[in-house]
């Protein structure tokens, strides 16, 4: 996949700015919906107090739908029923829209924390599309089995330790930084 388009200039940048226009109802159970009593905040940027949008001030009862919404999906089990290589295609296309997204996403967080454009594109953005895509390629392997990410050089040996998946995380982990050690 090539990478998008991300704007280099200050123009750019205002543009597409000016274009956004972030969602503020609440995800629950797949449905975008306002909060239960009609309450919003107010989400303004610390760049230049501008509104960038308003969002709605969940409560208790909003809560309470989206842990029960949660709750139905845990208990349905699609997830764990899914096959490892879907599991898989579904998170590295989750990984791959991050990235497509990056210029707009970047911006979200720009406008809402004030930090540096570049600082939101190089690591926040990119950062969480990594992460996705890196769980992405455990999901189809098994104790013992090599994992290479296909835009890296190194693997990776998925070894269980008696701790499950945090234990595998953990000893590719420490691995990794006894081959950069001895380098």
């Amino acid at each position: 996949m090539n990478a998008p388009a991300i704007p280099h200039d200050r123009q750019s940048w205002e543009r597409l700015a000016g274009a956004l226009r972030p969602e503020g109802r609440a995800l629950i159970a797949g449905r975008l919906q306002a909060a239960q009593d009609g309450r919003v905040f107010q989400d303004v940027s610390p760049i230049d107090g501008s509104l960038i949008c308003e969002v709605a001030r969940g409560a208790a009862a909003d809560i309470d739908l989206a842990v029960a919404a949660a709750r139905r999906s845990f208990e349905s089990g699609s997830w764990r029923r899914t096959a490892p290589k879907e599991r898989k295609r579904i998170l590295r296309r989750f990984a791959e829209a991050i990235r497509a997204d990056t210029a707009r996403l970047a911006l979200l967080e720009t406008r809402d924390v004030g930090k540096p454009i570049s600082n939101s594109v190089g690591v926040d953005v990119a950062n969480c599309a990594d992460c996705i895509e890196y769980y992405a390629e455990f999901a189809d392997k098994t104790t013992g089995a090599f994992g290479r990410k296909e835009s890296s050089s190194s693997r990776s040996r998925i070894a269980s330790r008696g701790f499950g998946k945090r234990s595998a995380t953990a000893c590719r982990e420490l691995r990794s930084r006894r081959y950069l050690l001895r380098r």
